[in-house]
């Protein structure tokens, strides 16, 4: 609430549906953006890892995120082409 003048200012309320699809395209955008990062980062630890079970566990989780990534990949090219059919 905001006051002009003394009188109470309602604000309307914003109209946003967060499953709208240019929500959903920035939200997978994101997504995509954080887990490209936590690969790479996996990754890099796998090589400086010291122990062979550091590597193991690193490039487990490295093969983790890029099976998410690719789901992901996936789904932003079919909601493309949805968008663009529609």
């Amino acid at each position: 609430m905001g006051s002009i003048a003394g009188s109470s200012v309602r604000r309307r309320p914003r109209l946003r549906d967060h499953r709208a699809p240019a929500y959903l395209h920035g939200r997978l955008k994101m997504e995509l953006v954080h887990l490209k990062h936590r690969h790479a980062v996996s990754l890099m630890r796998a090589d400086e890892s010291a122990s062979s079970e550091g590597r193991i566990a690193h490039r487990g989780l490295a093969a983790g995120y890029a099976a998410r990534i690719a789901v992901l990949q996936q789904q932003a090219l079919t909601a493309a082409e949805t968008a663009r059919a529609a």
